[in-house]
């Protein structure tokens, strides 16, 4: 083999290797690549993730301050307009719902918060159920009489109209001393009521008062036992808390 024939085919070798090497680094440099695109998609889905968490959290947590709110407020509007257990019942309802969700969704630490609350929340609640169906019945009571009291004024003004128009047309009418009877039996029937409305809005008013000082008591005892899930759940959702200044608003507040 010649010299050139030599150099030649060193060429094509040394072509050949730089070949393999350059396929080699064009593999190496797809593979890096893929691998950073794989993790930056990891990356930027676990942020999505954490993000969507995030924002699911803030809405249940608000959600659960609004019916918190709203049931403490039903609570007000019960004892101020006409003790609306209905409105009440859906407002506490509303509230266990929101609190459920934020249990779902929260650290383990906020859970076991809200677990505490929960215990003691659903005893003092029990506690106040009796003292507001009192309430509710004393109502219904006197709601029922004034009715009775109603239909008796109707019954006598027709009572004491047809006795007049008897009256009129023959003062001898052998009706007449029965009429006057039964217009004398409603007289007596309307006194009764009145005198059984007067005992009954006694009653009820006494009822009243028992259950709001109960209800206040309730209502200042629960807002101190929700303020540990408060700063759980700010804490959460990144908002600085100082605790001490909380209770302390807290109990000025309730003066």
């Amino acid at each position: 083999m010649t010299n050139e024939e030599i150099a030649a085919q060193v060429t094509i070798t040394a072509a050949q290797i730089q070949a393999h090497y350059t396929l080699g680094a064009a593999i190496l440099s797809s593979i890096a690549i893929f691998i950073g695109i794989y993790f930056s998609w990891k990356t930027a889905l676990n942020t999505q993730k954490i993000a969507r968490l995030a924002e699911t959290k803030r809405d249940v947590y608000l959600d659960l301050v609004e019916k918190y709110s709203l049931m403490m407020n039903g609570f007000n509007i019960f004892m101020l307009n006409g003790h609306n257990w209905e409105l009440l019942f859906e407002r506490i309802t509303s509230f266990c719902i929101a609190i459920d969700k934020s249990s779902f969704v929260c650290e383990t630490a906020t859970k076991s918060e809200i677990s505490k609350f929960l215990v003691e929340f659903q005893l003092k609640i029990s506690e106040e159920i009796p003292y507001i169906h009192k309430v509710i019945h004393a109502d219904e009571k006197t709601k029922n009489l004034k009715i009775s009291q109603n239909n008796t004024n109707i019954l006598f003004e027709k009572r004491i109209t047809f006795l007049e128009e008897i009256i009129l047309q023959n003062p001898e009418d052998e009706r007449l001393k029965r009429l006057s009877d039964l217009v004398e039996t409603t007289i007596k029937d309307g006194e009764k009521i009145s005198k059984e409305i007067e005992k009954s809005i006694i009653e009820s008013q006494k009822e009243k008062n028992e259950c709001h000082d109960h209800l206040l008591e309730f209502m200042k005892v629960t807002n101190i036992l929700i303020l540990p899930i408060n700063h759980k759940l700010r804490d959460e959702l990144g908002m600085h808390t100082d605790i001490q200044l909380d209770y302390l608003i807290h109990q000025n507040y309730q003066k």
